[in-house]
């Protein structure tokens, strides 16, 4: 768990009613993906990392998070080993899309390899056509437009336009040629 000095500097409202807490951090370079932060009743996910700042994920709520709110790391997150070479599908549903970024920031070079899916009710970010082809989901066309200026293929599902009208889980059920092509699933949630 981390143990260092954390202040946290600001909540900013993001779209469909998600935040996004900045925390100043002595030491970012131990930030691993699936690490959760505790602040009052919220549950943050780190995203990005810059020089000395985490800014954090938090999901939907009308109320946003208390920055003079005492908080404490609850999850230290976990390793991730991943081959450069491998062909990658990683997938993230809900919190567990800022665990997809911070994977994408942290090992930019799985971007020629990999196809990123996210799934929730609503996203921390506004829908943008996708530029990349996916070949596997061409019906869908809904994108992060972060993720491609990064790089990385990806798609969306859920019930907002532009993306796949079903669960993720449901999708990757229905056959195994979905995703027969992938050496590896990364799965975060």
């Amino acid at each position: 768990m981390q143990t260092q000095p954390i202040s946290i500097t600001r909540s900013s409202a993001l779209p469909n009613d998600w935040w996004q807490v900045d925390l100043n951090l002595a030491d970012t370079t131990e930030i691993l993906p699936s690490a959760r932060f505790a602040l009052g009743e919220h549950l943050l996910a780190p995203w990005r990392i810059t020089e000395r700042q985490l800014s954090c994920l938090a999901l939907p709520s009308a109320t946003p998070p208390d920055v003079q709110a005492e908080g404490a790391w609850v999850s230290s997150g976990q390793q991730v080993n991943i081959d450069a070479d491998l062909s990658l599908l990683i997938t993230g549903t809900d919190l567990g899309i800022a665990d997809v970024l911070l994977l994408c920031q942290q090992i930019p070079v799985i971007a020629n390899h990999a196809l990123i899916l996210l799934s929730a009710e609503t996203f921390p970010f506004v829908i943008k056509p996708a530029r990349f082809m996916v070949s596997q989901l061409p019906e869908a066309i809904g994108a992060c437009a972060l993720l491609e200026d990064w790089g990385f293929a990806n798609r969306l599902f859920g019930a907002q336009m532009g993306c796949y009208d079903t669960s993720l889980a449901q999708w990757l059920q229905e056959s195994t040629r979905n995703h027969s092509e992938f050496d590896r699933i990364v799965s975060f949630e």
